[in-house]
């Protein structure tokens, strides 16, 4: 799949890659699937295997040694966020957008997709085997929609932009930067949230893909924070759970692969309902004076006492049979 996202955005026009390999020291080697595209220059590879909450630092060492090389710089995840357009265009012709001119920042909302009712691993690009997004509105982790997440396109040349000390990984410091959408509206750069816009552009968030695929991450961990694992449970029901549909073969993977019992979350069998053939009602009478039965099949009627038979009691009995009498 890395080889998919370098491909994906030379395709778009993106003029060079810088990749921070914080896999394990024993861990898949970037070298091993896009060595051409390392040697010859288009990907920048840096080592920081092994060091653990390392993200926000590369991110503004990042910035900081290549901001007057390059007129905007994408900051994304290397994998998973994929950056898109509505209309085929490239990304330099879209950075042109007169709208834009004006700007430090763009903040482009993340268009989330989940497994989309599969959990084999392929060797396809996400974007074949992942086709559709959750709704733009669904709530997933917070108590808005998930959508409102933004990764941040940031122009160059500009000073003390750093995102150490914020906490998250969707925009840097300081807040006085002049920041809007993907379209040119005005949104707050401190925020890692807007409200959700793909009019012209979007990240494709491949939060997810497969039970197993999110067993790998959950093993790997996140690199801007610390992790030993206390919150795989959690994650596996707030995130995974709450973006794709719940099935006995996805709780049987992470019960597999990670030792996890998710079977608290299946839906629970619905009780029995008998049919209405097996429902039987039964009618009893006591009074001294004339009725008329109610004639219908769901209803059996029991003369209670003998001796207060009526003819119409006894026409009932005569129709109903032995059923009746019994």
């Amino acid at each position: 799949s890395y080889r998919n996202y370098v491909e994906w955005h030379k395709n778009i026009g993106v003029t060079h890659i810088r990749i921070y390999d914080n896999n394990d020291p024993d861990g898949e080697h970037f070298e091993d699937v896009i060595g051409d595209y390392i040697n010859n220059g288009y990907v920048d590879l840096v080592d920081v295997r092994g060091q653990k909450v390392v993200q926000l630092k590369c991110y503004t060492e990042c910035y900081h040694e290549l901001k007057n090389d390059y007129d905007w710089i994408l900051f994304i995840d290397c994998g998973d966020e994929y950056l898109s357009f509505t209309h085929p265009m490239k990304i330099g012709e879209y950075l042109a957008l007169p709208q834009f001119r004006n700007y430090d920042m763009i903040h482009v909302n993340l268009m989330t997709f989940g497994d989309c009712g599969k959990t084999e691993v392929t060797d396809e690009p996400l974007w074949i085997r992942f086709p559709e997004p959750i709704p733009f509105d669904k709530n997933v982790a917070y108590g808005f929609p998930e959508d409102m997440h933004v990764s941040s396109i940031v122009r160059g040349g500009l000073e003390d932009i750093k995102w150490e000390g914020k906490g998250y990984t969707h925009t840097p410091s300081p807040n006085n930067l002049r920041c809007c959408n993907n379209v040119g509206f005005h949104v707050e750069s401190e925020s890692p949230f807007a409200p959700v816009d793909f009019q012209i552009a979007a990240f494709r968030h491949y939060t997810t893909k497969t039970a197993k695929e999110y067993c790998e991450k959950m093993r790997r961990g996140f690199p801007d924070q610390m992790w030993d694992g206390g919150r795989i449970k959690n994650l596996i029901e707030t995130r995974f759970f709450r973006t794709n549909e719940i099935t006995k073969e996805k709780v049987k993977i992470f019960k597999d692969e990670l030792g996890i019992d998710m079977r608290y979350l299946l839906p629970k069998v619905e009780e029995i309902v008998p049919k209405r053939d097996d429902i039987k009602v039964y009618s009893l009478c006591y009074a001294q004076k004339d009725f008329d039965f109610i004639n219908t099949d769901c209803i059996t009627p029991l003369q209670v006492g003998a001796a207060n038979g009526t003819d119409i009691a006894r026409s009932e009995e005569r129709r109903v049979g032995k059923e009746c009498r019994s």
